[in-house]
């Protein structure tokens, strides 16, 4: 007898912008899972993320259906099965970095502020020390006390895109 796995398959589709470049990476990718669970018929749910100029397309119900049957009619043949069982998009917009921080809102307001703490170390040292504040009595205080230069730069990228992405949802 053949197992059957339900699986979660998140695709990072940055940088794909058609639909049969979206379809190639999607095969790929259920290629990928399907070796790892050799054997078994499988039964999926993706997760589309990443930026990409396909997303608003990617939010339409019935391009999603049309994706979803697609890719199922190229899994057909496949033994053991492989079927898709839904879709779902956590895609952004493709961002205009200059653009938003010219602009003349809050969004532009917070990215220059970003960018004058990411070009002042000391300014940058101070700010991440007073975010990380909170935590610094507790167990994980011991951790964030040697941030090295790096560790900050980087938490401070994250924190600059993960603030577009939830100001500029749709």
């Amino acid at each position: 007898t053949s197992d059957l796995i339900l699986d979660y398959l998140t695709i990072n589709i940055e940088g794909i912008e058609d639909q049969e470049s979206l379809l190639s990476k999607i095969n790929g990718e259920i290629e990928k899972i399907s070796n790892a669970y050799s054997n078994r018929s499988m039964i999926l749910r993706l997760i589309l993320s990443g930026r990409t100029a396909m997303h608003t397309m990617l939010k339409d119900l019935a391009m999603q259906a049309e994706l979803v049957d697609i890719a199922n009619e190229q899994l057909t043949d496949t033994d053991p099965f492989c079927r898709i069982d839904r879709l779902q998009v956590q895609t952004m917009p493709i961002a205009d970095i200059n653009k938003l921080a010219n602009a003349n809102d809050f969004t532009g307001d917070l990215l220059r502020t970003i960018e004058t703490y990411q070009q002042h170390p000391e300014m940058q040292n101070e700010m991440i020390d007073n975010a990380l504040a909170g935590f610094k009595p507790s167990q994980m205080g011991r951790y964030l006390n040697n941030l090295t230069k790096e560790e900050k730069m980087k938490i401070l990228e994250q924190a600059k895109w993960i603030l577009i992405n939830e100001l500029n949802k749709d």
